[in-house]
């Protein structure tokens, strides 16, 4: 309804999202005890259903597990698809028609289908995967979206050279160290080459501000919101 609500309700929801994320961290804790010679960690959830729910209560667990699943495989392969039919593609070639986007779209989905089903097989265990996923948005995207936010300078080519130094920063570390947290360790290497890619390329590519939806640039004062502007005037 008005920015007031926008603001609070992302720190709210953010709260709610780690509260609901906390439950089953706690159920696999619990397990460890219940189950310490489990063979299979990724059917701890399964393994406590059959053990504590009745059939019927058996039967709509596992009827919302596979729907959340389905969900959020769904929703992983529309948004990679999204992006690369309605910003790679046009970044690359301008002046796309709405029919070639959604073509590209459409293209992409059993592409990315394919990919993915490649990255499970070849992982030998849930938690692998999510941390590989997490890694790919803490080298590459982290920086530069948070320079977006927060430091003025920070232009196109500084975000691109971020990502592909991050990219390639967490790659050769994943590698030639796997013993060290690569994703963490290719953040500072994205950092500098966005503080460098910035500062060298802000005359041919002035830093663009952010707007709203009406065009006016956002002020930089006051970004974290009203929630923390009531604490600091209280």
């Amino acid at each position: 309804r008005n920015e007031s609500i926008a603001q609070n309700s992302a720190y709210l929801s953010a709260i709610l999202y780690l509260t609901v994320g906390m439950i089953p961290v706690f159920l696999g804790i619990a397990a460890t005890l219940i189950f310490p010679d489990l063979e299979d960690p990724d059917m701890v959830m399964m393994k406590l259903g059959q053990t504590y729910l009745h059939p019927l209560g058996m039967a709509i667990f596992l009827g919302a597990l596979v729907s959340a699943l389905m969900s959020s495989a769904d929703s992983a392969l529309l948004a990679p698809a999204s992006v690369i039919g309605n910003d790679l593609a046009v970044y690359l070639t301008k002046d796309l028609s709405q029919t070639r986007k959604l073509a590209i779209c459409r293209i992409s989905v059993p592409i990315l289908g394919i990919i993915a089903l490649y990255l499970a097989l070849s992982k030998n265990t849930i938690y692998s995967l999510m941390v590989d996923s997490w890694s790919v948005l803490l080298a590459t995207l982290f920086v530069p979206l948070t320079a977006g936010i927060w430091w003025p300078k920070a232009n196109h080519w500084g975000a691109v050279s971020s990502m592909v130094v991050g990219a390639a920063a967490w790659f050769i570390f994943l590698f030639t160290r796997p013993d060290w947290p690569a994703d963490l360790v290719a953040v500072p290497f994205a950092i500098v080459a966005l503080v460098v890619a910035s500062l060298t390329s802000s005359k041919s590519h002035p830093p663009r501000p952010l707007e709203d939806l009406s065009g006016n640039p956002l002020p930089y004062a006051d970004r974290l919101g009203l929630i923390f502007r009531a604490q600091k005037d209280g």
